[in-house]
């Protein structure tokens, strides 16, 4: 049962949707599953993790959006709420579609401590690729605790016409390079390059609507952040994808991109490492001008990359 049909199944029930917090590219998951719901004219309540966490027992049924919070450098508000989730509600629990590690002993520590003390009807685990499905399978704690099911990001439930409105125009003037540099960034990094657009997205963006126009304003994306790819598919835009610090990118692009769009494109390191090379022109400028934080900030706003 994908969770479409769970939705259907619980529409004449009240939902309590959780955030676990993360990045802009995380609201593109929020926003998917709450066009999920509408679409059933689910009523739900929205709440951060935090909030959340000092809720008592309830009766709703409580959805914890998905993501990549089952691994060990994340802040573990994913795993925190599972076992809220289980404890707290006398309805059922549904884990959104989510990514772990393959870290096996950390991922027995979370299943064990989180699923300690069931109060809840059932519980939904799903997952939004097959690697994931495939290892948590080997995980009874788990398995004999609730259905482990497998679907989609659920940013790929995204309407969008109303993601278009509210973009609410698409000025394609730029190759936006968008390659993350967090704690998941991969071995390909970009170069001081003033000639191009390098930025990582979740972190030059203030807001979720600054994070979407900087993506609707591009012509094609190359990144290693997972939903600056699963935005430009659902854009249309030429888009290339390359591996981060582990399985997820590679493991969502072939679930659910692969074979399904010629708009994105899967690269290998060795491949995308050639989109980083200097072009001429810029190794002709003078490196403290590739390092000027002002003449590049000058520079984005002539190309066209928003400033809010």
């Amino acid at each position: 049962m994908d969770l479409n049909k769970l939705f259907e199944k619980h529409k004449s029930e009240t939902f309590i949707f959780v955030k676990p917090g993360g990045n802009w590219g995380d609201d593109l998951i929020y926003l998917g599953a709450e066009h999920l719901a509408e679409q059933h004219n689910i009523k739900f309540k929205t709440m951060t993790a935090e909030e959340f966490l000092s809720t008592p027992k309830t009766d709703k049924v409580i959805y914890l959006h998905g993501g990549g919070g089952y691994n060990p450098w994340c802040t573990g508000r994913a795993y925190k709420c599972l076992k809220h989730a289980c404890e707290s509600t006398s309805n059922i629990v549904i884990q959104g579609p989510c990514t772990a590690s393959k870290d096996k002993q950390f991922l027995d520590s979370v299943f064990t401590d989180s699923l300690s003390k069931l109060n809840c009807k059932s519980l939904y685990f799903y997952t939004r690729e097959k690697t994931t499905f495939n290892l948590l399978q080997s995980f009874p704690t788990l398995t004999e605790n609730c259905q482990l099911l497998l679907d989609k990001d659920t940013a790929f439930y995204t309407n969008i016409n109303k993601l278009k409105k509210k973009i609410g125009y698409l000025n394609e003037r730029y190759t936006l390079h968008g390659y993350r540099i967090d704690n998941e960034a991969s071995n390909v990094a970009g170069t001081k390059d003033i000639t191009k657009i390098y930025l990582d997205p979740a972190e030059e963006a203030i807001s979720f609507d600054h994070w979407l126009r900087i993506h609707s304003n591009a012509k094609s994306i190359i990144t290693n952040r997972t939903h600056s790819s699963i935005l430009g598919f659902l854009l249309d835009k030429k888009t290339y994808l390359f591996g981060s610090k582990y399985h997820k990118n590679r493991s969502i692009f072939e679930h659910t991109m692969s074979g399904q769009t010629t708009s994105v494109t899967w690269l290998n390191d060795e491949e995308a490492t050639k989109f980083t090379k200097q072009s001429i022109l810029s190794r002709l400028i003078p490196s403290s001008i590739h390092h000027s934080y002002r003449l590049t900030k000058a520079i984005y706003i002539l190309r066209g990359i928003p400033d809010r």
